[in-house]
């Protein structure tokens, strides 16, 4: 999905990546195209908003469900943990993470799904969704971190036994691409109808980053909340890969 925006200098190494492009003004038609693509503006983290929009994304899952709220913190971290998958997919707004056994097997993001002007996503590019578990879009044999190092950073609140057994499926959604984290929803309904019925049903953890796009959306100096929120060992690392 390709959007147009408006952004400070220092932010664009961020937001102009081939994958996606936001746009956020106040012109009438500019706001229009925003509607249109179910692009909400978001400027702090909004309660009830995330409340009515979580409930959204459970409906329908017969799998056991665990939702969590991502600091800014929470989603900065993820950025620099990541090896093969770049710094600008993990700076995506909606993601799909699929686990066995705590590796990551699958990944997905929506700068790799096909879009339209109405932000309409096709997550099944190549048929990638044909199968379960899903063909990734990215190799996934060189991450280094696991799903219990995840869990830590972003506060999933997983137990061992959840974070090393059966399958989990992370979707990372925001409230202000709710129609094209909906969109990753329902690839994931019907991928699970490609499990083996014998198989234990995934657990799937809806992670939400209101806190973190809001300061996005906001356009404020992303560069500097990344270096405030590091160690110094994540700092060194997320500046070796965010170029790439």
């Amino acid at each position: 999905m390709k959007v147009i925006r408006k952004v400070k200098q220092r932010n664009t190494a961020y937001l102009f990546s081939f994958c996606l492009l936001f746009l956020i003004s106040f012109s009438s038609c500019q706001s229009m195209l925003m509607r249109t693509m179910g692009i909400k503006s978001i400027k702090e983290f909004d309660q009830p908003l995330y409340a009515k929009n979580v409930e959204k994304l459970k409906k329908g899952f017969d799998s056991p469900l665990s939702s969590a709220i991502l600091t800014d913190t929470a989603s900065v971290r993820y950025m620099a943990l990541v090896d093969s998958i770049t710094v600008k997919d993990a700076y995506q707004p909606v993601q799909i993470l699929y686990f066995k056994k705590g590796q990551l097997q699958s990944y997905h993001a929506n700068c790799y799904a096909k879009g339209t002007i109405t932000g309409n996503l096709d997550w099944n590019v190549l048929g990638r969704f044909d199968q379960y578990i899903p063909s990734s879009v990215k190799p996934t044999q060189h991450e280094k971190w696991n799903l219990q190092k995840l869990s830590n950073i972003m506060d999933l609140g997983l137990s061992d036994q959840q974070t090393t057994s059966n399958d989990v499926i992370v979707l990372i959604w925001t409230s202000a691409f709710m129609k094209q984290a909906l969109s990753a929803k329902e690839v994931i309904q019907e991928n699970l109808k490609l499990a083996k019925p014998s198989s234990p049903s995934p657990l799937i953890v809806l992670a939400n980053n209101d806190h973190f796009f809001a300061h996005v959306m906001q356009e404020e100096a992303i560069e500097d909340l990344v270096k405030d929120r590091l160690t110094a060992t994540e700092y060194q690392k997320y500046l070796k890969h965010k170029d790439r």
